[in-house]
């Protein structure tokens, strides 16, 4: 399914539990802490959680970091190993396979492919500008970017 993490409105007690975790997702057992903070029983908590928003407490973790780590992978120079760390995953061997599930490809593949993305939208960019280099690369790519 569609990696989705929006809000939930309409339970007050869901919506502070996703507001935590929107700051507290690297850490090692978030789940039990929105447990914890709801008043609720585990069983109670993860029956209104999946109401609400349509996933498992884990599997809506599981979602929320794997977005922030495709984020850092856009976006920044980190190793696989350090963005696995920051989202909350000791181990990059499973955070690389449960990225590969939910996401369809490995880290590293999702990174390249994002960095050539942008990267021709950058080069679109100029070239509509009228930056010279960014059209002669432009013509050299056979406008394929």
């Amino acid at each position: 399914s569609r990696l989705t993490t929006r809000p939930q409105l309409a339970d007050g007690v869901i919506h502070d539990s996703q507001a935590w975790l929107a700051d507290h997702y690297s850490d090692a057992d978030p789940v039990a802490e929105m447990v914890r903070r709801s008043g609720l029983s585990r069983s109670s908590f993860g029956r209104r959680f999946q109401i609400a928003t349509g996933h498992a407490p884990l599997d809506y973790v599981q979602r929320v970091r794997i977005e922030e780590a495709k984020q850092m992978l856009e976006m920044e120079g980190r190793t696989i190993e350090q963005v696995a760390s920051h989202v909350g995953y000791d181990d990059a061997v499973s955070f690389r396979r449960l990225f590969k599930r939910m996401v369809g490809e490995a880290p590293a593949s999702y990174r390249r492919r994002q960095s050539v993305s942008e990267a021709a939208r950058e080069i679109s960019r100029l070239s509509k500008a009228g930056n010279p280099a960014a059209v002669a690369v432009l013509d050299r790519a056979g406008g394929l970017l």
